[in-house]
């Protein structure tokens, strides 16, 4: 019988997540440089903050669960 290739599920394993994660910080500076662009204080700012903390948090939760 033939073996089963497993270092091959790693490799691939790990591509995705370099994927998804390049994928959720390249969402966080869009919406970063979206947020420089405000004005502090205003409504919209606040709101766009609030949206950048939560995929900020989002990436680093990812990253956690990776290790």
């Amino acid at each position: 019988m033939r073996k089963t290739n497993r270092s091959n599920n790693k490799k691939t394993r790990r591509v995705s997540f370099e994927d998804k994660l390049a994928q959720l910080v390249g969402e966080y500076r869009q919406e970063q440089e979206i947020l420089e662009a405000l004005e502090e204080g205003s409504t919209e700012y606040n709101a766009q903050k609030s949206k950048c903390d939560k995929l900020s948090a989002n990436v680093k939760r990812f990253v956690e669960r990776q290790k």
